[in-house]
């Protein structure tokens, strides 16, 4: 037990670490659902019975994530936890996206304690803290509703990691696999992290089966979450998948909304794993069994990171997930060199230094702001892929909002030939026939989309979006044929 001054200590340093975090992601709390958001929860008729939840569960879930793809996976826990949140709070805004800042608390919390158990001190394991949540790679977790998976998986991983590092050994062998398990089936292709929890199993042997476990539980979960195709990808997948985690890595102000990489060269994936290599051939000189951990640990996040992005495929898992990963095993491996390297590091330290988080805080609040605004996120998608369905769909929209009905017009068109089943173009197309006098191909069109939104609410914001381009009587007209309602018109300040 500790004294009650150093356990005062902790409660104080980890309150700083997370009253910062919350503070930097605050931002996300006041956002609306976006049309992305919508699709995966709104418009998403399993979530809506327990037969749905059922047919999820055995059939899999169709996921529209940040960046719009529309995949299938068949991840039971994150299907629950969405089923959950959905019957829960419903489209309530607010609670939410308050869950993904949460999530990133719990992470945050279970780092600091790991540090703790490592004998890290308390102001060192607050900064390390802080490393990992004050980064942008952290804002495309905690603000987006499709980064809840991945949050969830990681915090799994790192509380695992904390059990079994003064665990029994058989203890730590049991806690590497069930960690492996559970967050494989959260999100695909995260059981990996279940190499953190087994690299600080003690002692060696028992090392070896903890890590030959976390391997199995991990292959488990992938066959069970992958759904149709190949267990294991190729080398262009896996090339794929681990230049989007490093691409969204890099710091930057925009949402990363990018899932594909295909203008980068696919070998940059191999820098985790030449610094994973390099932490693990260095924890062998480490002088202190602390340090080895942390480095070991810091090696197998990082080879998990790059696996896992490359495993669940680049459209499957939103690319902040595994680079959140990524900077995780950064900041162990980092930490387990700076203590390797003697105490008088430590010393270095000052209390002003933290003025340094400043900036990496107001840029990671920055991004979580971009995640709530609709036309950041838009250029985000625009920019990401340009043979991306979605994107033609992204450049379409932000040219209604531009008033620009002609420009728009060739990508609503593009949209609507790679996906005819959706109808998520109809609403610009009909606009476009309504310019053109073609009153019946109009409201055709118009019913199909409106039929599609899932509220007042979202029609009302499409609809904005569509006027706004084409201020022409016929327009409302057809609007009103098609969907029973009349035209709504801005209120003051309100823009599309």
């Amino acid at each position: 037990m500790a004294p009650p001054l150093e356990a005062g200590a902790d409660r104080a340093w980890r309150g700083l670490a997370l009253s910062v975090t919350a503070l930097a992601h605050a931002a996300a709390l006041g956002g609306n659902l976006l049309d992305g958001d919508r699709l995966l929860l709104v418009r998403n008729p399993r979530l809506h019975s327990f037969s749905g939840l059922a047919a999820m569960l055995s059939e899999g879930r169709v996921l529209l994530r940040g960046a719009g793809l529309q995949v299938r996976d068949h991840a039971p826990l994150g299907a629950f936890g969405s089923w959950l949140s959905w019957e829960w709070f419903r489209a309530a805004p607010l609670v939410q996206h308050a869950l993904g800042p949460a999530l990133l608390l719990a992470l945050v919390a279970s780092l600091f304690s790991l540090l703790r158990a490592s004998k890290v001190p308390a102001a060192v394991a607050a900064v390390a803290s802080l490393a990992l949540s004050l980064h942008p790679c952290a804002a495309d977790l905690s603000a987006p509703l499709a980064g809840r998976d991945a949050l969830l998986a990681l915090a799994l991983s790192l509380l695992a990691a904390r059990r079994s590092l003064r665990a029994p050994p058989l203890a730590g062998v049991a806690w590497s696999a069930s960690a492996a398990l559970a967050a494989g089936l959260c999100a695909p292709g995260y059981g990996l992290f279940g190499l953190l929890p087994a690299s600080l199993v003690r002692p060696r042997a028992h090392r070896r089966i903890a890590l030959a476990a976390a391997s199995l539980s991990a292959l488990a979960s992938l066959a069970i979450t992958r759904g149709d195709g190949a267990l294991l990808p190729g080398i262009a997948a896996l090339g794929g998948g681990g230049t989007a985690s490093l691409l969204a890595w890099i710091p930057s102000p925009s949402p990363f909304a990018a899932a594909t990489t295909r203008s980068v060269a696919s070998a940059a994936w191999i820098l985790p794993l030449l610094l994973s290599a390099l932490s693990a051939s260095l924890s062998t000189r480490a002088s202190e069994p602390e340090d080895a951990s942390l480095l070991r640990a810091g090696a197998a996040a990082l080879l998990a990171s790059t696996l896992a992005s490359g495993l669940s495929g680049a459209a499957l898992v939103t690319g902040g997930g595994a680079s959140l990963g990524l900077h995780l095993g950064l900041v162990l491996s980092a930490l387990g060199l700076l203590r390797a390297l003697g105490p008088t590091t430590a010393r270095l330290a000052r209390p002003w230094m933290l003025v340094g988080f400043a900036l990496p805080a107001a840029l990671t609040a920055h991004r979580v702001r971009g995640w709530t605004d609709e036309v950041a996120v838009l250029r985000a998608i625009a920019r990401r892929d340009p043979s991306d369905p979605e994107a033609s769909l992204a450049r379409a929209r932000l040219e209604l909002r531009q008033h620009r009905l002609s420009a728009a017009a060739p990508w609503c068109l593009r949209y609507a030939l790679s996906q005819p089943d959706t109808g998520r173009a109809d609403g610009c197309l009909g606009a476009v026939a309504s310019a053109r006098g073609d009153h019946r191909a109009a409201v055709t069109l118009l019913r199909r989309w409106a039929s599609g939104l899932d509220d007042r609410r979202a029609l009302r914001a499409a609809s904005l979006e569509l006027s706004s381009a084409i201020p022409d009587p016929r327009f409302g007209q057809a609007f009103r044929e098609a969907t029973g309602y009349s035209l709504p018109q801005p209120r003051p300040g309100e823009s599309p």
